[in-house]
C-alpha cells in the first residue's frame, strides 16, 4: 500500500524556496548563454565520436 504525506512549508520556506529555485535557474542559463559560448571553441577539440566498443568480461 502506497502512502503520502503532505509537507507544509511556512511563507518563509516558501520564499526561500522560491530564492533558491531563482537562483539555480539563473545559474544555469548562465551556464548555456555564457560560459559555454566562452568554452565552445576549446570543447570542438577536445570531444570527438571516437567510441571504443568493450567487450562484457568472460563469466567464469
Amino acid at each position: 500500500m502506497l502512502r503520502t504525506m503532505k509537507i507544509v512549508a511556512t511563507p518563509e520556506q516558501k520564499r526561500q524556496l522560491e530564492q533558491m529555485h531563482d537562483s539555480f535557474t539563473s545559474a544555469i542559463k548562465k551556464f548555456f548563454d555564457v560560459t559555454l559560448a566562452e568554452v565552445a571553441g576549446s570543447l570542438v577539440s577536445r570531444i570527438t565520436d571516437n567510441f571504443q566498443i568493450l567487450k562484457p568480461a568472460s563469466s567464469s
